[in-house]
């Protein structure tokens, strides 16, 4: 466990006041230039993976295009390490220059609305799969935005949290740029999905992304410093504590050099979203994220539609089945698709929206 996974998994027991909540960092035009990169031609490998008789999914992968200041001598020793590097580890080392993401676009003729996801922390699992062919299944093309499962070496500094963070935010931009040159997509009808790390990474997107109109935030926060200070998860504590130690920060200096040095945050984009085209889970007994900084978000968003799940970070995914229906079901509306079949029944209560 390494401190950037705090982001998407830093606990939120220890209460913050709200004199502490953090402020947006950048200005709209700061967001948008932050968040840009080279506009070059996409020459991507497509690799096909299986097909049924709803659906196909394939394999994409091409060089991410990087601003001037993130494409550096540090990129050119990945570069380095990766060429010397057996394929497990080149594959890894690669992720720092790379975009890869799963594809799937349904059998039936579009053009097909289409839903980005960001996985929850990087690498695979069945929560990512399952949504993907959820929504493929339903007439949406999906894109599976990958990253690697991070990591920091102490001696790297909050500096690569940041970097980390701001690339996350560009491979979308990229998946998307390449998804909205296939012929099956409907570009006036994309919306995202995140859940946990994955909100966290979306929110941000969609501040810096006016092509995305309608957006999931699953178990996502803001404030990010304070997501990381208040961690109660052992393992995040111990990490945040050794990069305190090599640098020779207290505990205040430590959240001082993160919020100075962690630029990227969902309250920047949180004032910049249309609250009727957001809908938010926040889970009452998150552990994980914080239910008080999903909250926040929620709140700096403009108080979209939200569930409440009467669950934990984790214990959530018990809840998975109906968080699907619903999220199916609101985006079909936002785009006037009509339903062709009930998902999930209608009369379950825990979703409704319980104030604090």
């Amino acid at each position: 466990m390494v401190l950037v996974v705090a982001l998407a998994l830093a606990a939120g027991c220890t209460s913050t006041s709200s004199s502490r909540y953090r402020r947006p960092q950048m200005t709209p035009e700061e967001l948008r230039s932050y968040y840009d990169y080279p506009q070059k031609p996409i020459q991507p490998e497509v690799r096909d993976k299986e097909r049924n008789a709803r659906w196909q999914h394939q394999f994409v992968e091409f060089e991410m295009q990087l601003p001037p200041d993130l494409d550096g001598e540090a990129v050119k020793r990945y570069r380095e390490q990766a060429a010397a590097a057996r394929k497990k580890r080149a594959l890894s080392i690669s992720f720092e220059y790379t975009v890869r993401f799963d594809y799937y676009r349904p059998t039936g003729p579009g053009p097909h609305p289409l839903v980005v996801i960001s996985p929850v922390l990087g690498g695979r699992t069945i929560i990512e799969d399952s949504l993907c062919r959820h929504f493929a299944s339903h007439g949406f093309c999906a894109l599976l935005v990958h990253r690697k499962r991070p990591s920091i070496r102490p001696e790297e500094g909050l500096a690569k949290v940041e970097a980390d963070l701001r690339k996350s935010v560009l491979r979308v931009r990229q998946a998307l740029d390449w998804a909205l040159q296939q012929p099956e997509v409907a570009p006036e009808r994309i919306a995202s999905f995140g859940v946990s790390y994955g909100a966290i990474i979306n929110t941000i997107v969609a501040g810096a992304e006016p092509r995305i109109r309608c957006h999931v935030f699953a178990l996502g926060g803001g404030d990010l410093p304070n997501i990381i200070m208040s961690s109660a998860e052992p393992l995040i504590r111990s990490q945040a504590a050794r990069i305190a130690q090599a640098q020779g920060w207290s505990r205040e200096q430590l959240r001082e050099e993160l919020e100075r040095t962690v630029k990227s945050d969902p309250l920047n984009s949180a004032p910049l979203l249309d609250p009727d085209n957001v809908l938010m889970v926040v889970a009452q007994f998150d552990a994980v994220v914080g239910t008080q900084y999903e909250h926040l978000l929620w709140r700096r968003l403009g108080k979209p539609r939200r569930i409440v799940v009467p669950l934990g970070h984790t214990t959530t995914a018990l809840a998975l089945p109906f968080i699907k229906a619903e999220a199916l079901a609101f985006l079909q509306g936002k785009f006037g698709i009509q339903p062709k079949d009930s998902v999930w029944p209608t009369d379950l209560q825990f979703h409704s929206s319980k104030r604090y």
